[in-house]
């Protein structure tokens, strides 16, 4: 049986620029911010088509980030009510239910732009296709513009990982406990983080 033998084209290409070839290509910031926007874009013009999951989260947390307006301090910090959320959500619940899509919106696309800053940090070779795995994936592409907490708790994620990373601790401790403050679930993994800075 005979060898086959590599075109002579094959053996000049050097390692390097074979490995170049699997690399997505690399963009600049101003690029980035125009994919991020058209993806917020995106999710808010689908959100003109969708009736919600019919869950009273949707209206619920929209109500009571209105409605912080109003109440005493007890019941904005309760245990149950989501503080971190309503705090945030004060102002752009203000300007309606629709126009809070849009803010869920482009909450969701830059958490998306957050984890490509992240993923580049971490020296990853493919980032630019978190825009298609995790920008357009099913599931948050349908969470991307209702009045959830977890999508708040995604992009505070992310943006203390960022920070983190960068060495910026002080800044990734406060947001973290702003996450928990958010969602108490997360105060583990606050405390998780405390630990790790102190030894």
């Amino acid at each position: 049986m005979s060898k086959k033998v590599p075109h002579k084209k094959q053996k000049d290409i050097p390692a390097k620029e074979i490995k170049k070839e699997i690399e997505t290509k690399e963009v600049n910031n101003i690029t980035l911010l125009i994919m991020t926007v058209v993806l917020a874009i995106v999710y808010f013009v689908f959100s003109t088509f969708s009736d919600g999951f019919y869950q009273h989260d949707e209206v619920g947390n929209f109500m009571a980030a209105q409605r912080i307006w109003y109440d005493d301090i007890l019941q904005i910090l309760g245990a149950n009510t989501k503080s971190g959320y309503r705090l945030l959500y004060a102002f752009p619940a203000l300007g309606g239910f629709a126009f809070l899509k849009f803010f869920n919106s482009l909450v969701a696309a830059f958490t998306v732009y957050f984890s490509y800053k992240l993923l580049a940090k971490l020296g990853s070779k493919n980032k630019l296709l978190i825009f298609f795995v995790l920008g357009l994936q099913p599931l948050w592409f349908m969470l991307s513009f209702r009045n959830y907490a977890e999508l708040t708790v995604a992009f505070l994620m992310v943006l203390c990982a960022l920070q983190f990373y960068n060495k910026k601790y002080i800044l990734s401790a406060l947001i973290i406990s702003y996450v928990a403050f958010t969602r108490q679930e997360y105060h583990m993994i606050s405390g998780l983080l405390f630990f790790s800075l102190s030894i």
